[in-house]
């Protein structure tokens, strides 16, 4: 999935990938957040939080952040209709937007997901070709891409 991460270490999931396989994201979730501020309504999230590896990769596929067994806050922002889960913001800053992410589920059996990233234009071939299901633009001129592997 082509990604653009947000400034505060969000990043958007595609609510039509969840669509097609729920399963895979643990969807609908189960548990509830707690508001940053009083007085605001909780969003389901992700409970417990998965336990994913992240590795960001450079324009020539070497691995240039890893981050091992972390838990990835997973939240539902029902008002926007969007899945957004947080990284962290010293891994944040290395993701460009356009990135691909791959979300690989089950890799070992100590981890939930590992979450690849891949700059623009530096994701492996078979990985790319899969991007073939084209996403709502949310106004962007630029529409991104997922697909399935």
């Amino acid at each position: 999935m082509e990604v653009v991460p947000h400034h505060n270490g969000e990043v958007f999931l595609s609510k039509s990938a969840i669509n097609d396989d729920p399963v895979f994201f643990g969807y609908p979730f189960n548990g509830w957040s707690v508001p940053k501020r009083a007085g605001n309504s909780p969003y389901p999230n992700l409970d417990p939080a998965p336990i994913v590896e992240i590795v960001i990769y450079d324009s020539k596929g070497a691995v240039l952040k890893h981050k091992n067994q972390h838990p990835l806050y997973v939240v539902e922002y029902e008002r926007k209709s969007e899945i957004r889960m947080t990284i962290p913001e010293r891994l944040h800053d290395y993701i460009p937007p356009g990135s691909i992410m791959v979300m690989t589920k089950d890799p070992v059996a100590s981890l939930d997901y590992r979450l690849s990233f891949y700059p623009p234009g530096g994701a492996p071939a078979n990985v790319a070709s899969h991007l073939v299901k084209q996403l709502p633009s949310g106004g962007s001129a630029l529409h991104r891409h997922y697909g399935w592997m």
